[in-house]
């Protein structure tokens, strides 16, 4: 009671490259495709759970070919007091983007995702501490 929280909720089919989300208040996901520039993904966001009973939720489905990033985050990876929510989202998708093509380019893409979440943490977080909660996932679909 008195209780709401944000979820994504997402199904993942490894064949098809098909992801399947839906949202309650959550963030964007980011998907970054070598050669391509990254994109925020734009979803039918439901409300947080807990907000109101008996939603209907929404879903949409989201193709991720070979060789791409998807990015899931909390705001607390891209906002910052004093400043727009789509600049911090714009430097995220800058750095998922520069991942991927690092990730294209290596030779091994094994720890593609790893690299990745490091390298969004260098450039949203830095050495500073957090001044929110921040939880990443990442995705990497192999070439």
């Amino acid at each position: 009671p008195e209780a709401m929280a944000t979820v994504q909720y997402s199904v993942y089919q490894p064949s098809s490259g098909r992801l399947i989300m839906s949202s309650a208040g959550h963030m964007p996901p980011v998907l970054a495709v070598p050669g391509e520039e990254p994109k925020v993904i734009e979803l039918n966001v439901d409300l947080p759970i807990g907000v109101a009973d008996d939603r209907e939720r929404h879903s949409m489905v989201i193709d991720v070919p070979p060789g791409a990033l998807l990015c899931c985050y909390t705001d607390g990876l891209v906002e910052r007091r004093g400043q727009i929510l789509d600049i911090g989202i714009g430097v995220l998708a800058a750095a998922v983007g520069q991942a991927a093509m690092a990730a294209h380019d290596a030779p091994e893409p094994v720890y593609a995702a790893e690299v990745a979440c490091a390298a969004v943490m260098r450039a949203l977080v830095g050495n500073s501490p957090a001044r929110d909660d921040v939880a990443l996932l990442m995705m990497y679909r192999n070439p």
